[in-house]
């Protein structure tokens, strides 16, 4: 926890940098290009780019401004191990609430403020649909006598510095994040890097959704008892045998039954981008302890899925075509290591 709690920061005050259009990164680049496609037929306009200050993750961020309505949107990626890009559409009211639609595969660790309705939907990816379930959002909080407050193009980052210092005062005030005094920035208090380990090895949270649940068990089940089935159907631990007799009964059991596993790591890593490593874990232990075979070791089949699941994240993540090569890399190192362990394991 002490080490969460160091490398999270938060600027005391809100504070931002506008990134000239040739100095974004190529990864930026190109997820601003598909910002742009999606936001164009929703009457949104880029007009800045930005990074905020103090932050240790960098971030790159594009504004848009629609002149016939009182929304604004933020286009936004976060280069970190795994890069994260999040659209929010956010509707500010004459009561000074605000409505925030987001698709941010990410739980938040800070607390709700009460003038602050937010709601994720991490499964949309579609800008169109995700303005529509912002606009269906406002248009109830209309409906309530609430009026949405027009940003004048000329005073939106008034507006963001505003609502960003007036909720990080919120969240001094329930203790949730603590001043550095020599650094002068925020760091995470208890409450809050509790939150962030819980988010982390939570199931339920980040990018799940029930879509992606039934998704996910469909392909992970099918994949690894399917796979299980298919060995024992096509006699493959008795030809692996006769093939290599020197190999011992649990390198056999790996060989034939390893084919369903490493598939479903890799679609379970697909379906869950940001939670691979868990899903492909937890999916597989059905058909791990179902395994016919007394030499085949339960651990290593589910380790072997999430540890695909994985490499399906790494494979995934946004990328510039420079990082590509870098991301194959980094799993084919995984792949090695992965060898060399099975092979360690199953030499008895």
């Amino acid at each position: 926890m002490p080490k969460v709690k160091q490398n999270v920061t938060l600027s005391r005050e809100f504070q931002w940098q506008e990134i000239p259009e040739a100095s974004l990164s190529p990864l930026a680049q190109s997820f601003f290009k598909t910002a742009d496609a999606g936001a164009a037929p929703l009457f949104f306009r880029p007009i800045l780019n930005f990074q905020m200050l103090g932050y240790r993750i960098p971030t790159e961020i594009r504004l848009y401004y629609n002149d016939q309505a009182a929304t604004g949107l933020l286009a936004s990626i976060f280069r970190a191990a795994q890069p994260l890009t999040v659209f929010e559409f956010t509707t500010r009211f004459a009561d000074d609430s605000e409505v925030d639609t987001s698709n941010s595969p990410m739980s938040g660790v800070f607390r709700k403020p009460a003038w602050v309705l937010s709601e994720r939907f991490p499964g949309v990816t579609d800008l169109r649909a995700l303005f529509e379930k912002h606009r269906a959002r406002v248009e109830a909080r209309k409906a309530q006598g609430f009026e949405p407050r027009f940003q004048p193009l000329d005073k939106l980052m008034d507006e963001i510095k505003r609502s960003q210092d007036r909720q990080v005062q919120y969240q001094v005030e329930q203790g949730v994040i603590r001043l550095d005094q020599a650094a002068n920035l925020y760091h995470p208090a208890n409450p809050m890097a509790l939150k962030g380990i819980g988010n982390f090895i939570n199931p339920l949270a980040d990018d799940f959704t029930l879509p992606r649940l039934l998704l996910g068990l469909g392909l992970g089940l099918g994949l690894t008892l399917g796979g299980v089935w298919l060995a024992d159907f096509m006699g493959w631990l008795d030809h692996f045998h006769q093939e290599w007799p020197s190999f011992t009964p649990a390198r056999i059991a790996l060989l034939a039954y390893a084919p369903g596993f490493v598939l479903a790591g890799l679609a379970v890593g697909w379906v869950f981008p940001r939670k691979g490593l868990l899903w492909g874990f937890l999916i597989s232990i059905p058909a791990a302890l179902s395994l016919p075979n007394e030499k085949a070791d339960p651990i290593l089949f589910s380790l072997l899925t999430a540890l695909f699941g994985h490499i399906a994240n790494t494979l995934v993540a946004p990328a510039a075509s420079g990082e590509r090569f870098k991301r194959a890399a980094t799993a084919l190192l995984y792949l090695a290591a992965l060898i060399v362990f099975c092979i360690i394991r199953t030499a008895w």
